[in-house]
């Protein structure tokens, strides 16, 4: 679920909900739990929106590093030898706690300084995503 349809059920839902609960007669629902239905439903959906937005962040191996055995993607740097400098790049990566050091793209035949990663989420097709 995008942040986009998040936004969309506070748009479309909340409206729907709070209706469906006054055509029930919910058992007295007044302008006062009107009002606190609507700041919890609020609550949960920015509780949602955060979660999504901290998932699909980069996250400063400073912070955090990834478990063992999980490819993520990193954005690192690397000295390019014939360029004589450093350069930034990003590739798939794995790294292990048992060597301190990362594996895979970022590697591959090089010394790299991993500053950042974000683990890495299946491909959903949009099809799958409306059917949740």
């Amino acid at each position: 679920m995008t942040r986009e349809r998040i936004e969309d059920m506070r748009e479309v839902v909340l409206p729907f909900v709070k209706k469906r609960l006054l055509e029930t007669n919910y058992e007295g629902l007044g302008k006062s739990d009107e009002k606190e239905f609507e700041r919890e439903f609020n609550e949960i959906l920015n509780l949602a929106i955060k979660s999504l937005e901290q998932e699909s962040r980069w996250i400063p191996v400073s912070e955090r590093l990834p478990d063992t055995d999980d490819e993520v993607l990193c954005w690192y740097e690397y000295y390019h030898w014939s360029q004589e400098k450093v350069l930034p790049d990003y590739g798939i990566g794995c790294y292990f706690k048992e060597t301190s050091a990362w594996y895979g793209e970022v590697a591959v035949g090089r010394d790299v300084r991993v500053i950042a990663w974000m683990p890495l989420h299946p491909y959903k097709a949009e099809s799958e995503d409306n059917n949740e």
